[in-house]
């Protein structure tokens, strides 16, 4: 290649590296005034509620309990009553939560508790002494795992529920977190022979415990009731108060 042609080159090279820097620079000025388009904004996708199939689910492959089970809910109106001595009587009592609510109130609740079930959100009012010979489950929708592991840590022999009888229940009830009282309902149903329920006001009294003042807020009180007359309904679950005269364990016989 001769002088003249390599000056010729380099002239050529240096025109191109100019026409490129004109061409960003006029792109970068344009981008200054162009206005960028924006995606339009989407509005909140609604979840599709569960799928509220029949009360009547497949029997699945549990252990069945011979008798019958009294789940004792933490509602007010158990105060208008004395059934204290009746409920030490039933063959099978299931109780949730705030076991220390019974202190001072044992002629309304009584104090029997063969089964005691919690979402591990309070904090156990007796030693380990006082669960040996016990069923203890965890009930929770939320943080299973990490509560199950911090709640056998307290209680070795506890258990966890199932996981279909979670899923079961939010299907039938029509919402993510059940209430203990309706989780353990249903669970109950499928294992003993008839479910027996007291203590259950469905959240709309002032107060939601007896023994406390505390409202819950987070309870779907519209479903929870739906829930529980579905329930009775299908003969899953009897009132304890519609079934005292007629039931041999109340009328005085033993």
């Amino acid at each position: 290649m001769t002088p003249e042609q390599k000056a010729v080159r380099k002239v050529k090279a240096k025109n191109r590296a100019k026409a490129r820097k004109r061409k960003k620079a006029a792109e970068l000025e344009a981008s200054k005034t162009e206005k960028i388009p924006v995606a339009p904004k989407r509005g909140k996708r609604k979840r599709k509620r569960p799928i509220r199939n029949p009360i009547d689910f497949t029997d699945h492959d549990c252990e069945k309990v011979d008798s019958d089970i009294l789940i004792i809910g933490n509602a007010p109106s158990v105060l208008k009553r004395n059934l204290g001595d009746k409920i030490e009587k039933f063959p099978v009592v299931a109780r949730f939560n705030q076991l220390g609510g019974v202190e001072g109130y044992e002629k309304h609740v009584g104090t029997k508790c063969d089964i005691w079930l919690s979402n591990y959100l309070f904090k156990v009012h007796y030693g380990y002494d006082y669960f040996k010979g016990r069923e203890v489950y965890l009930t929770t929708a939320r943080y299973i795992d990490q509560r199950y592991i911090q709640m056998q840590k307290e209680i070795p022999h506890a258990k966890k529920l199932p996981d279909w009888s979670l899923i079961e229940t939010r299907e039938v009830l029509g919402y993510r977190y059940p209430s203990t009282g309706a989780y353990c309902a249903y669970y109950f149903s499928k294992v003993y022979n008839q479910v027996y329920i007291y203590g259950f006001d469905f959240f709309e009294s002032e107060k939601n415990h007896y023994f406390n003042s505390l409202k819950m807020k987070h309870h779907k009180i519209s479903l929870e009731k739906k829930f529980f007359k579905k329930m009775i309904d299908s003969g899953k679950v009897i009132p304890f108060d519609n079934y005292l005269e007629d039931n041999p364990y109340f009328n005085g016989s033993e």
